[in-house]
Formats: structure tokens, C-alpha cells, sequence
């Protein structure tokens, strides 16, 4: 069932792609984790399909977008230009929207980020450049 109401959800960022589009889907994302129960409920509640048991993300959506996905921090300071610096494992309030969409003789209900808020920041980890070595 779709509706216009706005559901606010604390979740752990996984997988940010926020001013760079995903090379996969062509679309800026990002995975909402852990999600709590209540969250799961009401996301679901309104038509939004949730992953139920993703292993250590817990319950997560994807919401995408076509438009670079902009978060702000506590004091509404925004991250425009260093979205890089946001990690995996950051805790954020997002504000989702139910979408409608029926494209292709495909239908459902998407989720829209209308405001995310990065409650504690996880810097990215350095490394994870290319060691030369033999290859097992």
C-alpha cells in the first residue's frame, strides 16, 4: 500500500555511491543496514520491499536515485563535495519516501531519500590498494 507518509529510520551506510553513480545500476545509492524492527515494519507496511536477514548489514533497503544523494551532518553542515569522507559503518537518520513506479509491466515501491543525516561519522579505511604477489 503506497502512501505519502515519510518514514525516518536510523541505519548503518553500506556500499555509498552518493555523488558517483554505481557502475551496475548507473544510478547514485547506497544500502541502508541494520534496520531495526519497528523500521522493517512500517518500511514494509507502506509497500517497500526490505531484505530481511542480509548477514552482517542485518535488514536493509536500497534506495537509488538519479541525482547525486547529498548528506548533511547533526548540525545540517553538508557533505556536497566530500561524500568520500563518509564510510561504511556510518550511522545515519534517513528520511525515506515511498515511490510508486510501474515501468516496463514491472510495478512496486521504491524507496526515495528525501534527507539523510550522518549521526557518527566512520572514516573510510586506507589501503585497499594493489599488492603485486602471486595470485592463489
Amino acid at each position: 500500500m503506497i502512501s505519502n507518509e515519510r518514514i525516518t529510520v536510523r541505519a548503518v551506510v553500506n556500499f555509498p555511491k552518493f555523488e558517483t553513480t554505481d557502475e551496475m545500476s548507473g544510478k547514485y545509492q547506497v544500502v541502508l543496514g541494520n534496520l531495526s524492527p519497528a523500521a522493517v515494519e512500517k518500511l514494509e507496511e507502506v509497500g517497500i520491499k526490505v531484505r530481511a536477514d542480509n548477514g552482517e548489514m542485518g535488514a536493509t533497503i536500497k534506495p537509488t536515485s538519479k541525482w547525486p544523494i547529498i548528506p548533511v551532518d547533526v548540525d545540517g553542515n553538508s557533505f556536497m563535495g566530500a561524500t568520500q569522507q563518509i564510510g561504511y559503518g556510518s550511522i545515519v537518520r534517513a528520511t525515506i519516501k515511498p515511490f510508486a513506479y510501474n515501468v516496463g509491466g514491472n510495478s512496486g515501491v521504491s524507496p526515495k531519500i528525501e534527507r539523510i543525516v550522518v549521526e557518527e561519522l566512520a572514516v573510510p579505511e586506507a589501503g585497499g590498494d594493489f599488492v603485486e604477489g602471486e595470485v592463489l
